[in-house]
């Protein structure tokens, strides 16, 4: 059981890359914009989970865009006002 749990943790975080999960803090990921060929995903900007796509992004967490909406929101939830 405890190996099972310390693999969830390890891919939780790792998913997440550099930003701390749930901070409510804009994530470290510049140059996001729309129309390219980067990957895409989803990106908590301090107030809203918004869709993007990676183009030339700088920043710490560019390899830890959500896969989905429904991630990045349930991640944030108690940031909304």
């Amino acid at each position: 059981m405890v190996p099972r749990f310390v693999l969830l943790l390890f891919v939780a975080l790792s998913a997440s890359a550099c930003h701390r999960i749930g901070s409510c803090e804009a994530m470290d990921a510049n140059g996001l914009k729309t129309g390219c060929s980067g990957p895409e995903g989803w990106v908590w900007d301090g107030s809203s989970c918004i869709f993007t796509q990676a183009c030339n992004c700088t920043g710490a967490d560019c390899q830890g865009l959500y896969h989905d909406r429904e991630h990045c929101e349930t991640a944030h939830t108690h940031c909304v006002k």
